[in-house]
């Protein structure tokens, strides 16, 4: 699919010669050859998004991509400077209360099917307890510079620390995995399901341990990337954090810069960082945006224009309807059993090759794909 995109708007650019380029998000396979097109033409491009905190509002990034941590920081910090009211403090922290009382603003709400207060059964409040928050770290793979430092990736830092203390009795971790890796079953899933030390506890994504019970009963707070670790701050717990994030310049978590360092600020004790910087990100997610004029949102992917219901253009529903005739009829499941076994060194050629396979099925199977995609 990456390789057609690209083929095809390379062609579209060559001919047309566009002055701009909009599109959503910039993270996805169908969008990224864009994004790379772009910057090798220099024409400018505006990666629109829904805002963080709402589905009323908007965002537009300039020649940048969804994940540049550089260009949000310096947004958040702009953001804080110029606005005059004079509560920003107050109104920052609207954000925090609003996650924690399991309001839906900006998207699912992860915690929704979590008991209230609920803790591990083996919890025990006469140990150091310390609650390690992962991240759905398949969303970023593919993101330039989201590496996290010092370790190998999520797992690798997780293995180490509950290592290192494996022979502390008095550190007991509690792992609680992410409420969205719930149907993520892949072997960074399965190794942590699997890790195998006396001193950790390691939460499924879908069990109902609530996560702000676990957050306030625990002394400290380990993330890579969770806004769980913003959060600790504002809910004043001590937070150490090991990944990639927005909110990692502003001064909120502690950030150690080697890995000794990782299991000093585990073991030694640790006040609170100061809350301004989870306030300048929390108002930031809170009030960021750009208003929509025409288009009124009803949730992530539903909204009326103009008082009108937006519904999926009938040619796109066509489309829909062929991708799932790709994974159920005859020569759907041939492409994939080609897909296995065919080798093509080039791979542009290989790319012509099954475009050509699928022109041949469409018309063998009388559907309207060739009508669908002139329309298109």
């Amino acid at each position: 699919m990456a390789i057609n995109v690209h083929l095809n708007f390379l062609e579209l650019i060559q001919t047309i010669k566009p002055d701009a380029i909009y599109f959503f998000n910039g993270r996805l396979a169908e969008i990224r050859p864009l994004i790379k097109l772009a910057e090798r033409f220099k024409i400018p491009f505006y990666n629109y998004e829904l805002a963080p905190g709402t589905y009323s509002k908007y965002i537009l990034l300039e020649n940048t991509n969804i994940h540049d941590q550089k260009y949000y920081h310096n947004k958040i910090l702009e953001f804080w400077e110029n606005c005059k009211l004079t509560d920003k403090e107050s109104e920052g922290m609207k954000w925090f209360t609003h996650r924690r009382n399991r309001i839906n603003q900006d998207g699912p709400v992860f915690i929704l099917n979590q008991s209230k207060n609920k803790l591990p059964t083996n919890f025990n409040s006469g140990k150091r307890n310390i609650a390690i928050f992962n991240h759905s770290d398949d969303e970023f793979a593919a993101s330039d510079g989201w590496k996290i430092p010092l370790f190998n990736d999520q797992n690798d830092a997780i293995r180490k620390i509950v290592k290192y203390f494996s022979f502390n009795n008095t550190i007991h971790f509690y792992l609680r995995m992410h409420p969205n890796l719930t149907k993520v079953k892949n072997a960074k899933v399965r190794e942590l399901l699997n890790l195998n030390y006396k001193n950790i506890t390691v939460i499924k994504p879908e069990d109902d341990i609530d996560t702000y019970a676990l957050l306030d009963a625990c002394d400290k707070i380990i993330t890579f990337g969770s806004t769980v670790g913003v959060e600790a701050t504002a809910w004043n717990k001590p937070s150490v954090f090991l990944g990639m994030s927005l909110y990692m310049d502003l001064d909120c978590t502690y950030i150690p810069n080697t890995i000794e360092n990782v299991f000093e600020l585990i073991e030694n004790d640790l006040k609170p960082k100061d809350k301004l910087g989870a306030l300048k990100y929390g108002f930031w997610v809170e009030h960021y945006g750009i208003d929509f004029i025409y288009y009124k949102a009803k949730g992530p992917e539903e909204g009326t224009f103009m008082g009108k219901k937006i519904e999926l253009d009938p040619v796109m529903k066509k489309y829909d309807n062929l991708k799932v005739l790709i994974h159920k009829n005859w020569w759907g499941k041939s492409y994939r059993f080609m897909n296995k076994i065919l080798f093509i060194p080039n791979i542009l050629r290989r790319a012509e090759f099954y475009r050509l396979f699928f022109k041949i099925c469409y018309n063998l199977s009388h559907t309207s794909f060739i009508k669908t995609k002139e329309t298109i």
